[in-house]
């Protein structure tokens, strides 16, 4: 959530700081350069969202409190709309820096001297934040928090509490370490329509896949750059997919048939709620957050899904 109303009966903690950008399409005159000044929007034909949105609201008061009058405003209801809408060369878009993505069709234009910030908070029910999964979520979100507006690395939060629509876990998972240095966590019993998760980013990279894999979404916290084999054995059969992790996130890219199709046995196997071992490289985790610590985090955003 962002820039959280006070309300007694929640417990919120801020989890980062973005900041407001200008975004044109590639044929923009704007789009050669690196930044631009708050004053210059008011030339531009700007598409902006509703003025109930959080976006708007606190854009449109930087604007009155920088004395800027805006020019003509043209209102889209959804931050995907607004950017095809840019991408079509209707106008300038504004948006948070963390919101924009990775769509080459766009150039994103930080503004000079004066800011446009919103904080970002992680919020609970008070009553639920002593429970032993919110507790563990929120140490993690602590040991990532960036209130200061740098690059988020290690967990991207999507807030991944994600509760089965259909179905349970037969019983929580077992997280063991490995002869190879791995972490495996044993789920047994995955009923069709059951959604795993650990924490996903909401940055998507085109042609990419997240390791969704239709009911299983996995995310720990990787080093930037950084290769690695996520490991599923179901059955006995062990099913390696190379991939790359990139801020933060587990990324393969099903370039070749093989790899397709072991994404698609996977797939079937887990739908079908056969037993499964997921392993990830243990000697990835970030040091600063203890691996004890890190498999406590994990294992109660497991625990969500029961």
């Amino acid at each position: 959530a962002a820039n959280v109303v006070t309300d007694a009966r929640i417990f919120a903690t801020p989890f980062r700081q973005d900041h407001f950008i200008a975004f044109v399409d590639r044929a923009h005159p704007w789009a050669r350069r690196r930044s631009v000044k708050l004053t210059e929007l008011a030339s531009q034909r700007l598409l902006l969202r509703e003025p109930t949105s959080n976006t708007r609201q606190t854009f449109d008061a930087a604007m009155a409190k920088a004395n800027i009058v805006l020019g003509e405003v043209l209102e889209i209801g959804s931050r995907e709309a607004i950017k095809e809408a840019v991408a079509a060369g209707l106008g300038v878009g504004i948006i948070a820096q963390s919101e924009l993505g990775d769509d080459l069709r766009l150039k994103a234009l930080p503004f000079e001297g004066q800011q446009i910030t919103s904080t970002e908070f992680v919020a609970c029910l008070q009553e639920r934040k002593g429970s032993p999964l919110v507790k563990a979520f929120l140490a993690v979100v602590k040991e990532t928090a960036d209130v200061k507006g740098g690059t988020m690395r290690g967990v991207a939060l999507t807030c991944l509490f994600l509760l089965a629509a259909q179905g349970a876990l037969a019983q929580a998972p077992i997280w063991e370490r490995g002869r190879d240095g791995r972490y495996e966590v044993a789920v047994a019993g995955i009923a069709p329509g059951t959604t795993l998760g650990f924490f996903c980013s909401a940055y998507q990279v085109p042609n990419t896949a997240l390791i969704s894999l239709n009911n299983l979404i996995l995310s720990p916290i990787l080093p930037d750059g950084k290769n690695f084999d996520l490991r599923f054995v179901i059955d006995g059969v062990k099913y390696d997919l190379p991939g790359i992790a990139k801020d933060g996130e587990l990324l393969v890219s099903p370039h070749d048939a093989n790899i397709e199709l072991r994404i698609q046995e996977v797939t079937e196997a887990l739908r079908a709620g056969k037993q499964a071992q997921i392993a990830v490289p243990a000697k990835a985790w970030k040091s600063k957050l203890p691996l004890d610590g890190a498999e406590q985090a994990l294992d109660g955003v497991f625990e969500a899904c029961l």
